[in-house]
């Protein structure tokens, strides 16, 4: 215990058989506690040439901020701002520095019942990752939230040619966001679910991010969202949006969310965002738009029309137009009427300016079908990218 500088703030336990030499060491019936947290299994440690460690354990309840607390003083916050020369990013430029990886070997798998995280609970969560040669790969991440929620996901992050190549794909299906400043009844939340597959190259996060390939598919369904949960997702994008179309009226502390669709495709670090279709008690909002994730520029086009009993006629604001620009880091709105869209030629909600103009918009909204036409185009585009053949 000479190297052990810092001992658990929770009481802590650790029983089981060790066998071996101080160059390979076996443990089995390991039996270990720490503060409400237990765990059971066996590893094994090679130290005779590079260290290789293989673990297999399970456990009954793990909370993480009682295995793995955090200080502050042990935190070294380095100055990563931006010069005033160099603009500022979502993305990192910092470059990714995983060499400590390449100094061993090792395999773990774990499964625990319950899986304690910022005051979230997760079921049944299974993890088998493995470091190979300074390579990480998760072959396998899976849990269940609350209210039969679920999660899974794999990740890949291999150093080549003075960079690594990154493969990532995350699964959500009927997620509810269990935020903690929320009002709102767990079982009253929209759920969500989300597919993520990506594939960059670099040595950094915004090298990777403008080499990216890949797609995201985000689906939330009927439920209410309360106005913090809102601001912690759209850093108050939407928000502003929806004070932008009723002036009038006093922010509701509320959103009642109808549905919502988002479809991403990414080729070389360039998102192509379509189709966008958001319907909520106040709005509804069609559009499409395109990220370079490169530079970080952004471009999202809306047509929007305001719903029933928000206190907005038709009179005061039809079919506005609003563009979201800038940059990621940087977002800004711009607020326009429909005649404006027509004299610059800009496509609408990703079938044309005669979308609007044939009057299908209000026939589309009133037939409250949305996020059913946008779910449709996007099976079609996934058609198309699986024959190869263009659909009309």
């Amino acid at each position: 215990f000479a190297n052990i500088h810092t001992l658990p703030n929770h009481p802590f336990s650790i029983d089981g058989r060790f066998t071996g030499t101080p160059d390979r060491l076996t443990a089995s019936d390991i039996v270990a506690a720490l503060g409400t947290s237990d765990l059971e299994g066996r590893f094994t440690a090679d130290f005779t040439h590079k260290p290789d460690v293989r673990a297999s354990f399970t456990s009954k309840r793990l909370v993480l901020h009682e295995i793995l607390p955090a200080s502050p003083n042990d935190v070294e916050v380095k100055n990563t701002e931006p010069s005033q020369s160099q603009p500022k990013r979502v993305f990192s430029d910092s470059p990714i520095n995983l060499a400590a990886l390449a100094r061993a070997n090792g395999e773990l798998s774990l499964a625990t019942d319950e899986l304690h995280a910022t005051a979230k609970v997760y079921r049944d969560v299974t993890l088998s990752a493995r470091v190979e040669n300074g390579a990480l790969e998760v072959e396998r991440l899976q849990g269940f939230g609350s209210l039969h929620g679920t999660l899974g996901g794999s990740l890949s992050l291999e150093p080549r040619e003075e960079g690594y190549d990154l493969q990532a794909r995350l699964e959500l299906q009927q997620v509810r966001l269990d935020l903690e400043d929320s009002k709102i009844a767990l079982a009253d939340r929209p759920p969500i679910d989300l597919l993520l597959e990506v594939d960059g190259h670099g040595s950094s996060p915004h090298e990777i991010a403008a080499s990216a390939d890949g797609r995201l598919q985000f689906v939330i369904g009927p439920g209410t969202i309360d106005s913090s949960i809102v601001d912690i997702i759209t850093a108050d994008v939407i928000l502003e949006i929806l004070d932008l179309l009723n002036p009038f009226n006093k922010r509701s502390d509320v959103t009642e969310f109808q549905c919502a669709v988002l479809a991403i495709e990414i080729e070389d670090g360039l998102a192509r965002l379509a189709p966008i279709a958001v319907q909520t008690s106040q709005a509804t909002m069609l559009g499409d738009g395109r990220v370079d994730l490169g530079t970080e520029d952004l471009r999202l086009d809306w047509v929007t029309k305001p719903r029933k009993g928000i206190g907005l006629s038709a009179s005061m604001i039809t079919n506005p137009y609003i563009r979201l620009g800038g940059s990621l880091a940087k977002p800004s709105l711009e607020l326009k009427e429909m005649e404006a869209v027509a004299s610059t030629g800009v496509g609408v909600a990703t079938l044309g300016l005669s979308f609007v103009a044939k009057g299908l918009f209000d026939r589309l909204t009133a037939e409250k079908k949305v996020c059913d036409q946008a779910l449709a185009k996007i099976g079609r585009q996934l058609e198309k990218k699986a024959t190869g053949k263009k659909k009309y």
